[in-house]
């Protein structure tokens, strides 16, 4: 078969997402803005996907998306700071922060250690997570360590490039939904499709059954990511998942003061963030369309092999965060 042009993305010259040291977001609750700033941000709110800003900060340019949502009372303003430091590639598992516990999951899956009912050659993993969970960060990764980008043909369809990976071609629809691009991916036959930021009638193109599909979608946990997979696709459809990861972000302990309160951490006993990841593989019943998802959470009971707070617990075991911080996560 052909194997589609390698090019380069088109989209050098666009923004690599960054957070601040120690959290993901940052927000202002603002009570009383005044009457001219909150006509402008009562306008903000009908920006679904925020507004974008470009400001120079210590001589270097930087974009800040804006997003502003009605709170009780008053607004609140979510701001995220994007430096413009492309070409930025995507990181391996290790560089992202998971503890050994995770990390050790994550390669076991990747390398096909925890058995796949298609053996990684088709199908469909999930990643699933809160909008700032940096859940794309880690399909990017998983699919450095499973995969041989070089030598099969990896397409991504994304709506924002934000890291490239070697060998893979990118194809972005920043200005409209994937699903116009993807009706046209498939003629190209590619080994592995990767997509990003799923929504709306998008996962039906997820659930294709063939290639191996590698797919995010923001939800907060995996029920809900079935339940709204079981809303959009045909029961048929829904045996084609393979595997959901779920990750969060939980705060991390203070090196300097072991969570005792410094300086260094500003008295918070906090160092950071890290994230942690529930596994949920499904098996050959379930696939081959036997199984039943009435009721999503007993399905997932059967099938969850690590829950968050067991994720979270190895990371207290491990001395990176607190019991506290495991203990507020769902089993």
């Amino acid at each position: 078969r052909t194997r589609p042009k390698r090019s380069r993305s088109p989209s050098r010259t666009g923004p690599s997402w960054r957070a601040w040291p120690g959290d993901a977001r940052r927000s202002i609750r603002l009570a009383d803005p005044g009457a001219d700033l909150a006509a402008r941000l009562a306008e903000l709110t009908d920006e679904p996907r925020g507004l974008l800003l470009s400001r120079t900060f210590r001589g270097r340019e930087v974009l800040v998306r804006v997003g502003v949502e009605v709170a009780g009372g008053g607004f609140r303003v979510h701001v995220r700071v994007a430096a413009t430091c492309f070409p930025r590639y995507a990181r391996r598992l290790d560089e992202l922060g998971f503890g050994a516990a995770d990390l050790d999951r994550l390669r076991r899956l990747a390398r096909g250690d925890i058995g796949l009912s298609n053996g990684m050659c088709k199908g469909t993993i999930l990643f699933v997570g809160p909008a700032d969970s940096g859940i794309e960060d880690t399909l990017r990764s998983f699919a450095l360590e499973a995969f041989d980008l070089l030598d099969q043909v990896v397409l991504a369809v994304e709506r924002f490039v934000e890291a490239e990976l070697p060998g893979v071609v990118h194809f972005e629809a920043s200005d409209g939904p994937l699903v116009d691009l993807l009706q046209g991916i498939y003629r190209h036959d590619p080994d592995v499709l990767l997509l990003t930021r799923l929504e709306g009638d998008e996962v039906r193109l997820a659930l294709q059954g063939y290639p191996l599909v590698l797919a995010s979608l923001v939800a907060e946990d995996a029920a809900s990511a079935l339940e709204s997979i079981a809303s959009r696709t045909d029961p048929d459809q829904i045996h084609a998942l393979e595997a959901i990861l779920v990750q969060r972000r939980i705060r991390t302990t203070c090196r300097s003061c072991l969570g005792k309160g410094c300086d260094a951490c500003e008295g918070s006993g906090h160092g950071g963030r890290m994230p942690i990841v529930s596994l949920v593989r499904f098996d050959r019943y379930f696939v081959d369309g036997k199984g039943a998802i009435d009721d999503p959470r007993l399905l997932l009971r059967d099938h969850t092999l690590v829950s968050l707070r067991q994720s979270a617990l190895d990371a207290v075991r491990e001395g990176l965060t607190t019991l506290e911080e495991a203990l507020a996560l769902p089993d």
